[in-house]
């Protein structure tokens, strides 16, 4: 689990206008910072073992505004395709 946390992380810290405010055993929050109005949108990774897997919950929302036009969705599928295509080592996840 540590290291598909570890990955999480370096895609974050990879990703522009972004700061981790919060990194815990099995979880991180970060903020990023849209490019035009630079309006902070909270993401977190929550990651625990299940049946020796790694699972990943992701949460990514505006904290201000009505609409965010769809940046939060492809933040999420930009990560799950990041994370998607990571060789990791195929142990239990302990």
């Amino acid at each position: 689990l540590s290291k598909v946390m570890g990955e999480a992380i370096r895609w974050i810290e990879s990703q522009p206008g972004t700061e981790i405010i919060g990194e815990w055993p099995g979880q991180t929050h970060s903020v990023f910072r849209t490019l035009m109005f630079r309006f902070p949108d909270d993401f977190v990774v929550k990651g625990f073992c299940d049946n020796g897997q790694a699972v990943l919950h992701i949460y990514s929302k505006s904290r201000l505004g009505i609409s965010d036009i769809g940046v939060n969705k492809a933040r999420v599928l930009s990560f799950k395709d990041h994370m998607s295509n990571v060789e990791m080592a195929t142990l239990d996840c302990v």
